[in-house]
């Protein structure tokens, strides 16, 4: 594209094109996901060990679901470029320069919460769920829904660790000021301890501590960055004057 000026149609087949190198690119790696689909389904099951499959088709409809999520996040890098390339000529270069910052840094914090759900919140959530099994209420745990709960779980987080991004977005676009999002702490301690009440279900307050404590850090550090960028950008002002 380059900033030539395209035609209507020129732009719709340019679009065509990026979904079909899209959507090979998912089909490519979701087959070779589906090569290494046990490994994933155990790696998935860790914190329980045995899932049952309740029809005849859960089992190969579960593995393909897996292999296509799969497929998907690993052909994310790659989709993403095709975006970028799609729509750079349609930013001015300062608002490239925010997509790419943001781009990263909402994958870095994503991925960080993802992986901290799955570490640390699923498997309490988990224990404490199958806490409800006893003998005459045997859990037999489907492995399609097994698979939703954890994927959902993950998401969860990994959305939730995006806080940063969210204040520093709202500051940096003049809907909030810093001022007055630091004197809502206690305001924000409260939202956040409420939501690691709902997303680590179970009265164990420690776990609860232990999800709630990384989140209220990512706030601070967002408080903190904004902040230092406030200043960097009065000190660069100052010596352009």
């Amino acid at each position: 594209m380059d900033g030539k000026t395209f035609p209507f149609a020129a732009h719709l087949e340019e679009l065509r094109k990026r979904i079909i190198y899209c959507i090979i690119a998912v089909t490519l790696t979701s087959i070779i996901s589906y090569l290494y689909k046990e490994t994933i389904l155990l790696f998935l099951i860790k914190p329980i060990g045995k899932v049952f499959f309740l029809t005849l088709t859960e089992a190969f409809i579960s593995y393909l679901k897996i292999s296509i999520i799969s497929g998907v996040f690993l052909a994310s890098p790659y989709i993403a470029c095709q975006i970028w390339v799609f729509t750079w000529s349609a930013f001015q270069p300062i608002e490239k320069k925010y997509i790419i910052t943001y781009g990263i840094l909402s994958l870095v914090l994503f991925l960080g919460g993802a992986i901290f759900g799955y570490a640390v919140g699923f498997p309490v959530a988990v224990n404490f769920l199958l806490s409800f099994a006893k003998d005459y209420l045997v859990p037999v745990i489907s492995v399609s829904m097994y698979i939703n709960f954890c994927l959902i779980f993950i998401l969860i987080f990994g959305l939730l660790f995006e806080l940063p991004l969210i204040v520093i977005f709202m500051t940096n676009t003049g809907l909030v000021k810093i001022e007055q999002v630091a004197a809502k702490r206690r305001h924000v301690i409260v939202a956040i301890f409420i939501i690691a009440a709902i997303v680590t279900p179970g009265p164990d307050v420690f776990t609860q501590f232990l999800v709630a404590i990384p989140l209220y850090f990512l706030f601070e550090v967002s408080i903190l960055l904004v902040r230092t960028l406030k200043i960097f950008t009065r000190k660069k002002n100052v010596e352009i004057i």
